[in-house]
């Protein structure tokens, strides 16, 4: 993630240099998927139910890809996203209860067992 004050290069830091490196460095153009979200030509992508689509038709085979996206702050659904974990799946859970529930078991399951298994904790 890239923020700065407004005007500060960090599209051109994004799409310039950064691409620049990957290609550099062996990278396929190919994998290289980048969105920004403040072109007309991209403002369908603001939904994320248009975007996770398009994003998993462009990822083909094996490979790393990356996903260059600039201007995140104007995808629809944003504040939400933010509000519960920045966690894809928990969009498309309706009900503000489920969606806790989900987190508390997702964090239970992941996190404390983690932590618990690598530190050797027991009766957590």
């Amino acid at each position: 993630m890239v923020t700065g004050i407004r005007r500060c290069g960090k599209s051109y830091l994004l799409f310039n240099l950064f691409k620049d490196h990957l290609l550099r460095g062996g990278m396929d153009e190919q994998h290289i998927i980048e969105i920004a979200f403040d072109s007309f030509e991209n403002k369908r992508f603001r939904d994320p139910n248009v975007l996770y689509p398009y994003l998993k038709e462009q990822i083909k085979g094996d490979g790393m890809y990356y996903a260059p996206l600039d201007e995140v702050q104007l995808l629809d659904g944003r504040n939400e996203y933010m509000l519960y974990g920045g966690l894809p799946p928990v969009i498309n859970i309706s009900n503000p209860e489920e969606k806790i529930n989900f987190l508390k078991l997702l964090f239970g399951e992941t996190y404390i067992s983690d932590i618990a298994g690598r530190h050797n904790v027991r009766n957590h």
